[in-house]
């Protein structure tokens, strides 16, 4: 078994016998690119996972590597509560992550988040505040949804109107999110990692400069 294999199988025994989210915790691994992601943050330093859900990822980051902090903020009662699960550097808590107070991190992560924010407007507000939250050379880690291919951008679509009803997406185009946050953080680096999945994401990158 690969050192990645040992460390995504640890991250998922923390949700063992939980039902549902131990089904998630297996499941996740194959729709959304949480390996390459997480390749991509720091190896130490405070990490902060903004609409952490469950804390899967969280814990998979922090699993990853231990001299990591790492702390997590949703939303959803109902799946924030599995977040805790007694390891002992990662956190999650509930909350509203347009409101809560995100201390200074070394790096900020969105995955498959901004999208379902109430409006363009609150977006930008979100990782301006992101900005002045991270340390001098710190990293923003946001991956989102692509328009292309067009039957995977439908097929996440679809998986968003089911499991949340309820929400109003604000999609962007990858041509979009780069502007926008070309615009805060004056550097942004482009990375598509929809190959080998049903859904067409897209990590964008960018560090905090003076």
């Amino acid at each position: 078994m690969t050192n990645e294999k040992i460390i995504r199988k640890k991250a998922q025994d923390i949700y063992k016998n939980l039902g549902w989210p131990s089904l998630f915790a297996r499941l996740k691994f194959y729709f959304a690119p949480l390996v390459k992601i997480e390749a991509l943050v720091p190896k130490k330093g405070l990490i902060v996972d903004l609409g952490c859900g469950y804390g899967l990822f969280s814990h998979y980051v922090g699993v990853a590597e231990p001299k990591r902090r790492v702390l997590g903020f949703d939303l959803d009662k109902e799946k924030v509560k599995y977040g805790d699960r007694g390891y002992p550097n990662v956190t999650c808590r509930y909350g509203d992550i347009t409101k809560v107070e995100i201390p200074q991190a070394d790096c900020i992560i969105f995955t498959h988040v901004l999208h379902h924010l109430t409006s363009y407007e609150s977006q930008k507000e979100l990782l301006l505040t992101c900005k002045d939250k991270l340390r001098e050379g710190g990293l923003l880690i946001v991956t989102d949804v692509g328009e292309r291919p067009l039957w995977k951008h439908f097929l996440c679509y679809l998986a968003d109107r089911i499991l949340y009803p309820k929400d109003k997406l604000h999609y962007r185009t990858v041509k979009e999110m780069s502007r926008l946050l070309a615009e805060i953080f004056h550097n942004v680096q482009v990375v598509p990692m929809d190959e080998g999945t049903l859904f067409p994401h897209v990590t964008f990158l960018c560090v905090r400069r003076t």
